[in-house]
């Protein structure tokens, strides 16, 4: 590969200090910079000469990766050769014309050239244009003729060479461009022609069947499967809404290393806590899948688990049109939903590519159900406030579904605790909660104690415009267990 030097030296020319018995000099300060600091050609000596003194200095590079010297020359045009060394070696030189004079300053730039020169020219190889054999079906001693066709593009001299991967085979003119073959015992032999002109070479093949009267030939291709594997299962929830909490991504890898990412680890369990029907996104990705893992029907890859949950693949729409279950073809991902029950839940992923299977089991702790340990709601003093609004241009009955949660519905093991202010306007005041479960509801006072009314299912009270209430519900009859889903309603009678 040819090497570029490409310097630049800036020469400050000085007033020297001079006797009075000799002709003012100046001084030529010389600054050599490699033009690209990137070329990375390792110069270890630079120097600098004067032709009209014959004297040479050496340069010594600075902290900026430059080189620098001082040389003393008298006036008038002086020329002055910067030459760079590797080892002792010159490997570069140039230089420049620089008027110097009494009393004043000269600048000059010198470029210093590679003397190395490039490498030599590129040599064509022999081009194989035919490699023909009279036929390759053969019985024992039966020769076949073969021929090899190459061409030199710079006419240098060829030599031939013929080669067998087998030892019963054998060769009438092993180095000319034709030879006859042939063979005693019964075999399947590949036959190498080797073409070679200087230092490169070029090589092609022919194989041939010797058979019996009683054998025929089997044609054999052979493919190496290797054992395919799950190597990460991503953890990465979908749900649950707030104020369940969100976790973040949890990748179990079984091959890269956990300092890579912070969330890598080799801990198959996943550190959540599921609730009945909870969705959860699992994306999986293996090693040594085929080609095109979507269009082999020997591949399977699939999730169970033994709690009864359900996965259901997820597909990706390719750029084609198509929907594919792999994505950038070693990825797939599943949507799991959690099943009813509380206990330990196993989760396995299986990859089988002909006959070859692995499998990674992931354990996951189902809740069983979701009881509102999540909710900041279980107490009088942690009441979640809720706001009820009335439209002043209806004076009916106001039916307000009450978002007592970002998301639709409430579970009620434990007592449930809301606060409210009566608004001007407000009459009678109902709330319903809507349950397969018959809930007790009470509409307490603020120190959480006194109860202004009660319920089952519902509860009414005529209260105090402007004074704050608290609401309690549950906890249901299957507060031993799981408690009762269910939606809260306030129905408002204007008192005009």
């Amino acid at each position: 590969m040819k090497r570029t030097i490409a310097l630049a030296a800036l020469a400050a020319l000085q007033l020297a200090c001079s006797s009075s018995a000799e002709q003012p000099k100046g001084s030529i300060s010389l600054r050599a910079v490699v033009s690209d600091p990137g070329t990375s050609i390792p110069i270890d000596r630079m120097t600098v000469e004067v032709p009209a003194t014959g004297q040479t200095s050496e340069l010594v590079p600075d902290l900026a990766g430059a080189w620098i010297g001082t040389v003393v020359a008298p006036p008038g045009m002086q020329q002055v050769i910067v030459r760079a060394y590797i080892a002792g070696a010159l490997v570069g030189e140039g230089s420049a014309d620089v008027e110097v004079s009494s009393g004043g300053t000269a600048t000059a730039v010198v470029w210093v050239l590679d003397v190395t020169g490039p490498p030599p020219a590129a040599d064509h190889g022999p081009i194989i244009r035919a490699l023909t054999a009279t036929q390759t079906e053969l019985t024992p001693g039966e020769p076949a003729v073969l021929a090899v066709d190459a061409v030199d593009p710079d006419d240098d001299p060829l030599t031939y060479q013929w080669s067998q991967a087998c030892t019963q085979g054998t060769f009438s003119s092993p180095t000319t461009s034709a030879t006859e073959w042939w063979s005693f015992e019964e075999v399947v032999c590949t036959v190498r022609v080797t073409v070679t002109s200087g230092a490169l070479s070029r090589s092609g093949t022919i194989t041939f069947a010797v058979l019996g009267a009683a054998s025929g030939p089997v044609a054999v291709q052979a493919r190496f499967v290797p054992q395919p594997y799950v190597e990460t299962f991503e953890v990465n929830s979908l749900e649950p809404p707030p104020p369940y909490p969100q976790y973040p991504p949890y990748v179990i890898s079984r091959t890269l290393e956990p300092t890579r990412f912070e969330f890598f680890t080799p801990d198959a369990s996943i550190p959540a806590v599921y609730y009945p029907g909870q969705e959860e996104y699992f994306g999986v990705t293996f090693r040594n899948l085929p080609p095109y893992p979507d269009d082999d029907p020997e591949l399977f890859v699939g999730m169970t688990d033994d709690c009864g949950g359900t996965a259901a693949p997820t597909y990706f729409l390719g750029s084609d049109g198509g929907w594919y279950q792999f994505i950038n073809g070693n990825g797939a991902s599943w949507t799991w939903r959690a099943p009813p029950g509380a206990g330990l839940c196993f989760i396995t992923v299986t990859v089988d590519y002909r006959g070859l299977r692995d499998q990674l089991t992931v354990a996951a702790l189902l809740d069983g159900c979701a009881d509102d340990r999540f909710h900041g709601n279980d107490s009088a003093a942690t009441a979640t406030p809720i706001s009820i609004r009335l439209d002043p241009q209806q004076p009916v009955v106001q039916i307000v579904p009450l978002p007592v949660r970002e998301w639709k519905g409430l579970w009620a093991n434990t007592e449930d605790w809301y606060r409210f202010t009566v608004q001007p306007g407000w009459g009678h005041v109902a709330f319903v909660a809507s349950t397969n479960d018959v809930l007790p509801l009470e509409i307490v006072m603020p120190d959480g104690i006194s109860v202004v009314a009660s319920g089952t299912g519902a509860v009414d009270a005529t209260l105090v415009e402007g004074a704050s209430y608290l609401l309690k519900v549950g906890p249901g009859a299957a507060a031993s267990s799981c408690g009762s889903q269910y939606d809260l309603t306030a129905l408002i009678e204007p008192a005009y």
